[in-house]
């Protein structure tokens, strides 16, 4: 092998490795190689795939953001029959935007929720049926963590109580400790909509 064509090889393979240790932020990550499908003119000179360029990684998110969520009835109505046929607290996903930014999940609840704590999600609550209680507090002790700005369990500080029925609405702001409880002798369904707020800090106060 002539040294032109070796300088070639290893500025290709630096190049690669200096491409793979970019960091992109998570809701920009693309996905691993393995799940990435060919797409033309991305093949390199040696035949291996090139990754986005943040600028075409900039381009897709706008181009997800800008994508309507449709939600048909058919969709709930198979996450209503995964639920019913459950005979405790049940969650079925329904749908998540194309940017990963919300999610729509439908809940069968039959007894009382551990206390949840997002640093980063609204919580959208929509009633279906049933009878219920959203408890919200200023604080928790005793929590623990999960992952990165997100919380559960613990002892509320200073709860409230907001009785729901079908139709209610509620929004739990992003870092609000909260759950929810029945109160009626039938589930309590409701729709959970999850809106990220990349705005809000990653630590709950």
């Amino acid at each position: 092998m002539s040294r032109s064509i070796i300088a070639i090889a290893t500025c290709s393979a630096l190049a690669a490795a200096a491409l793979g240790a970019r960091s992109f932020p998570a809701h920009l990550a693309p996905p691993p190689v393995s799940a990435q499908r060919a797409t033309p003119g991305t093949q390199g000179q040696f035949g291996v795939r090139a990754g986005p360029t943040a600028a075409e990684l900039a381009a897709q998110e706008k181009r997800s953001r800008r994508k309507l969520d449709y939600i048909p009835a058919a969709r709930f109505r198979e996450a209503r029959a995964r639920v019913n046929r459950a005979t405790t607290t049940q969650g079925s996903p329904v749908h998540v935007s194309a940017d990963n930014e919300t999610s729509y999940t439908l809940v069968m609840r039959t007894d009382t929720s551990d206390i949840e704590q997002h640093a980063r999600w609204d919580d959208l609550v929509i009633v279906q049926s049933g009878r219920g209680v959203l408890q919200i507090a200023k604080g928790t002790t005793g929590r623990r963590r999960l992952r990165a700005g997100e919380y559960r369990g613990g002892e509320f500080v200073g709860m409230h109580e907001l009785a729901l029925s079908a139709g209610d609405m509620a929004r739990v702001p992003a870092g609000v400790p909260h759950a929810f409880a029945p109160s009626g002798p039938e589930p309590f369904e409701y729709v959970i909509v999850r809106i990220r707020r990349a705005d809000r800090p990653l630590e709950p106060e």
